[in-house]
């Protein structure tokens, strides 16, 4: 089963303009938080507050790059250090993570279109593999008859999804702790998935 089940169609962020897709993008990363490998606190801090900014300025008009880029190499060398252990899950996790970040911020570059929503999407579904590799890996549960992936899958992306309409109505000058205010980022029963 492929993530295209499940994952946000472009059709469905018709509704969001520029910023609200950005805004989008950046709630989606705020869902991979507690997957950032260690010692990365700060910079993911000011990548998601340079995301917030640029989602209300034009296009490519906030220099993102340095800090996408330290982002990506973090996650990088956190999933290399990690493979072939028994924490790979953990490692491809934080890779997955810091990639939600570094691919928002690269999709400020873009105005308004089909390449960001198709940019965007692309963030959500990094997002949303976090959750699947750890259902393949055997580190979540499941009820009865059902499988770990599917639980998994369904329940972020139904986080995912929950976040358009509330993002829609978001406007240029949002500020990052509005960002994280517009609503959970996980509905009540959603994390049942996790639990190891």
């Amino acid at each position: 089963m492929t993530m295209k089940r499940w994952a946000v169609k472009p059709g469905e962020l018709r509704a969001l303009a520029r910023t609200s897709r950005l805004v989008w993008a950046a709630r989606c990363a705020m869902r991979t938080e507690e997957w950032r490998p260690p010692g990365v606190d700060a910079l993911w801090d000011d990548g998601l507050r340079l995301l917030v900014e640029a989602a209300a300025a034009a296009p490519g008009a906030i220099e993102v790059a340095t800090v996408a880029r330290a982002l990506g190499d973090r996650g990088a060398l956190a999933s290399n250090r990690r493979d072939g252990t028994d924490a790979e899950a953990l490692g491809r996790c934080m890779n997955y993570a810091t990639l939600t970040v570094r691919c928002a911020l690269e999709a400020t570059a873009l105005p308004d279109g089909p390449a960001l929503a198709k940019a965007v999407i692309d963030v959500a579904k990094y997002a949303a593999s976090i959750p699947a590799l750890l259902a393949h890996a055997g580190l979540t549960r499941a009820p009865p008859g059902a499988a770990a992936v599917d639980v998994a899958a369904v329940a972020v992306w139904g986080a995912i999804r929950a976040d358009l309409a509330p993002c829609a109505a978001t406007a240029p000058g949002v500020s990052l702790a509005d960002v994280r205010a517009l609503a959970p980022l996980w509905p009540p029963g959603a994390r049942a998935w996790i639990a190891p």
